[in-house]
């Protein structure tokens, strides 16, 4: 090999180390940013299981304090008893409603999302949850206003999906609703509307508002927005999230028009199930029931 030949195959080989060299720094910034982010990972989830713990143990401390001091009340005192009652059911709904969010999430992160398909009457559906919250919307002297229109041939009312992911969608659309609205805001405005082989609704306030940067980040599980603007519920911030993949699971979307100090309107699409089984559920208030050929198993 002569000078000039080896001058060329030296100059090669130091082109292939300096790319090699460029690669391991690319290599090394990209694992840079892996790591910062499963760092911030695993301080959300923390941040996000103590929040839970929280959400858990309140609930629970508030149950039995008041049922113990239910049970040394003087039994002649109803008022009272009536009083402590209320108190005892409207915190162990509450756990309930935490509960099933925190499942729900649970199901979502490891993927178990088989939609388990039921035949709903879609007004009695939605008058029986609006219901649940009239007392604690009045609290808050909001009136929660319900418009419904089915714009199918049969006017039936009859719509096909998944009762139970339906309703914490509405859930926790509806709480949000009245956590962020304003006193003086008057209302929650439900808007239903049934049509062929589609459901669409919205749940619109007149409250505080999200700014725009927030709106890409209200459907992630472990971040909660700050006092100023929505979070969905008051400690785990898990709803938006539920419901944003709550809805794609039912064929569908949400999408979220908002001001700040003027209010924000969710906005649901869900696709009605193709399912063809010859078994359905059917369900109507709180009342779910099963049939097998047209008869009733229960």
């Amino acid at each position: 090999m002569n000078d000039e030949e080896l001058l060329k195959e030296l100059e090669k080989r130091f082109n292939n180390n300096k790319q090699s060299l460029l690669e391991l720094e690319q290599l090394y910034s990209q694992l840079k940013v892996v790591n910062k982010k499963l760092e911030e990972s695993e301080e959300l989830k923390s941040h996000f299981i103590s929040n839970i713990r929280n959400e858990i143990i309140n609930p629970f401390a508030s149950i039995m304090g008041l049922a113990k001091e239910l049970s040394i009340l003087n039994k002649a005192d109803l008022e009272k008893v009536n009083s402590f009652g209320k108190m005892i059911y409207y915190e162990a709904f509450d756990l309930d409603f935490q509960l099933k969010n925190i499942f729900a999430a649970a199901a979502i992160e490891a993927g178990d999302l088989s939609p388990d398909i039921t035949e709903i009457d879609i007004d009695k559906f939605f008058k029986n949850i609006i219901q649940f919250y009239h007392v604690k919307a009045s609290d808050k002297k909001i009136v929660l206003d319900y418009d419904y229109e089915d714009l199918t041939d049969s006017k039936s009312n009859v719509f096909k999906t998944d009762a139970e992911k339906l309703r914490l969608i509405i859930t926790n659309l509806l709480i949000n609703a009245i956590d962020n609205s304003n006193e003086s805001s008057g209302k929650v405005i439900i808007k239903v509307r049934l049509n062929h082989e589609s459901l669409m609704f919205s749940v619109k306030d007149f409250g505080k508002g999200i700014k725009d940067e927030d709106l890409e980040i209200i459907f992630d599980r472990f971040k909660r927005l700050n006092t100023h603007i929505h979070t969905l519920n008051k400690g785990h911030g898990l709803g938006l999230s539920i419901a944003g993949s709550y809805a794609e699971i039912l064929g569908g979307n949400i999408k979220v028009e908002s001001q700040l100090n003027i209010g924000s309107s969710f906005n649901v699409f869900i696709s009605e199930a193709n399912d063809n089984k010859p078994r359905l559920g059917f369900v109507e208030d709180d009342a779910e029931f099963f049939t097998d050929n047209e008869e009733m198993i229960f």
